[in-house]
Formats: C-alpha cells, structure tokens, sequence
C-alpha cells in the first residue's frame, strides 16, 4: 500500500516537472534575469555583475552599495519631469502625473518582463515607483552623459564612469519597453540615446549618425551593447538572422575554408612551437569573425582581430556572457564562443604577452578616478 502511495507521489513529481519545463518553454524570452546560478558559484566572476555605485531594477534596490546613486537618480527624475513639462506645456506637477500614469497604466505589461524571482516581495505600487524612478533617471542619464563634461548629470569624473560601468550590468537592465513608454511621442530617438551611452556623450557631443544594421530592437542596453559588439559581423555576413559560431570562425587557409571546430584548440605556445605565430588582423579589425590563418611551407600565421581592453572590460565581458547563457535567451553564444576560442589561446602570462606584443591586446585609457 505504501509502496503504491509512493508511486503516485513519483509520478505528481514528474508530471509537475514536465508542466514547469513546457511552461517555461512557453514563457517570453524577452525578460530581466538574475546572473544564472551555476555562475553564483565563483565569486571573481560574480563580484564583476554587482553594481558598485548605482542600481536599476528591482534585483539590487536598496543596496547598501548603492545608496548615493539613489539621491542622484530622484535628482535626475526631476530634472527629466522639469524636461518633460517644458515640452507639453504644462506645469511639474501636471507633467509627473502624466509620467506617472503611462507607468501605472502599463504595469501589467511591464512585470511580465521581469521573471517573477526579481519582482518577488514588491506590491505592485512598489513597483510602479520604482520603475517610475529608474525609468526617468536612466533616460536623463543616457541624454546627459558626457565624459568631457560629467557636470551635465552633477558628477565628477570618476562617478560617472563607475555609474556608466553598473548601467551594463547584466542584473541592472531595464526593459527597453519602459523606456519607450516614458518617452514615448517627445524625446530623442531611443536609439541615439542608447548610441550616447555607449560613446559616452560623443553621439551628441559631434553629432554622430545612428545606423540601423538589422531590424531587431534590442531588450534592454545590455542587450543594445551585445549587438553593437558583433554588428559588424552581421553586416559582413549580410544575413538578419544570428548564426551559429560553426558559420562565423573560419580558418581560411588558401583557396579552402576549414572550420575552426573540426580540430581542438591550441594554446599559443603549442602553436609557436610548430612554427606558427600570432598576428593581429588589421583590415576590418572590429569584425569578430575577422580569424584566418595562412600557411607556408614549415610555417603558419594566425591572424586574430584586434581586441582593445580597458577597466570596463571585464566587467562587460562577463556580463555579455551572463547574459548569453540565460535560459530562453535567443541567441546562439557568439560571445561566449568567441571569448572561449581567444581564452583557450593563453594558458599563462606569457601567452597574454604574446597577444600584446603581436597588437591583438591593446589597452585604451584607464577609467578616469
């Protein structure tokens, strides 16, 4: 009889489990995540997805880290009310109630964008306030930013830089969708703003052109960075959709084209070792696909594209990767395969070297402190 009870219990469990994976399978893919688990296990690479200065999103809101960026967001959210008012033509107050109410009508909308583990413990008046917050602070912030001048947003220098770094974060995104809402029918194109964040200012600073590579909107600036990342290799390919990383590496060497992932890869010691040698691949050095390989007769040459490091990096590498090994997300892990293929060519300090010295590792300017 027990035995029995216990049979039925089994099969509750694992009718359950089926239900939750095909709901998930079902759920939108389109939704602000944590960093995955399995990456919470090593706290180097987790202490790189923590916003250090300033918080967006429900998942680290009221921070101890990040308590001075609070003050500074409800002094930017007046500023973009002032802004807003200025526009419509109409008072401050009659202006933040209008922003206010695009947010409160759109509620149900916007907490399905966020997996229901963040939103967890917050009413929904919570929510709309904070969102309300975020939304109009990362929006002035995006408009305002400017390396040259970090006064516009009432910074110094080295604030701004390390609030520019948290606003990438993986678990600091907010939906593009509420950006759009909050703007919606009076500001910029949402896609210079983002342009300016990434440039730092100098999309309006020059008045810099935004081009439109495919018709994928991003999710939120996360995401809007990862396309920016590999946009030109879209653009090269000539094809809308992302293809797998067996499309994109090639070894070209000669008239014939050898897959990158027919043969394990090298460290550039083994390499060096049998008379091949590290090059950068200056033409079209942004395209990340840019990996040929040239052989002679006792010897090759590897031609890697340029990889240009600063302070951010690490902190933007990691979050690309995070992002791309969310469940549901749908891409097909360009970056994480590209930074797997060049990480497995340096298994020391002296293969770090090796990059730097054959121009592939090049280091830009420090964040300004």
């Amino acid at each position: 009889m027990k035995s029995e009870f216990l049979m039925k219990d089994g099969l509750a469990l694992m009718r359950e489990a089926r239900q939750r994976i095909y709901q998930n399978n079902n759920t939108s893919i389109h939704m602000i995540r944590r960093v995955p688990k399995f990456l919470h296990q090593s706290e180097r690479f987790y202490n790189y997805c923590i916003p250090k200065m300033i918080s967006f999103s429900p998942i680290h809101h009221d921070s101890e880290n990040t308590k001075e960026g609070d003050h500074y967001k409800l002094l930017w959210v007046s500023l973009f009310v002032d802004s807003f008012a200025q526009k419509i033509y109409q008072d401050y107050h009659q202006a933040y109630k209008l922003l206010f109410q695009r947010i409160v009508d759109n509620m149900e909308e916007l907490v399905n964008m966020f997996s229901k583990d963040v939103v967890e413990g917050y009413n929904i008046n919570q929510l709309a306030w904070m969102l309300f917050v975020d939304g109009c602070a990362l929006l002035h912030f995006m408009d305002n930013v400017d390396d040259q001048c970090p006064q516009a947003l009432n910074l110094k220098v080295g604030q701004l830089m390390y609030m520019w770094k948290d606003i990438i974060l993986l678990e600091n995104q907010l939906p593009t969708k509420l950006l759009e809402i909050l703007c919606k029918d009076w500001r910029d194109d949402l896609d210079m703003l983002f342009e300016n964040y990434h440039s730092k200012g100098a999309c309006k600073r020059i008045g810099m052109a935004v081009i439109h590579l495919d018709n994928h909107k991003p999710f939120h600036i996360l995401d809007s960075s990862r396309l920016k990342y590999i946009s030109p290799l879209r653009t090269i390919l000539g094809s809308e959709k992302t293809k797998t990383m067996k499309d994109i590496f090639q070894i070209q060497e000669d008239d014939d084209e050898q897959k990158i992932y027919r043969s394990p890869y090298k460290s550039i010691r083994d390499l060096k070792r049998v008379g091949i040698r590290v090059v950068a691949n200056t033409k079209n050095k942004s395209i990340r696909s840019n990996i040929l390989f040239k052989s002679n007769w006792f010897s090759g040459e590897l031609r890697l594209p340029i990889i240009e490091f600063n302070d951010v990096t690490p902190y933007f590498l990691r979050n690309l990767m995070a992002f791309e090994l969310c469940s549901h997300v749908p891409y097909n892990y360009e970056c994480c395969s590209f930074l797997t293929f060049i990480h497995s060519l340096v298994d020391n300090a002296e293969g770090v070297k090796e990059l730097i010295t054959a121009g592939v590792l090049q280091n830009l300017e420090v964040m300004k402190i």
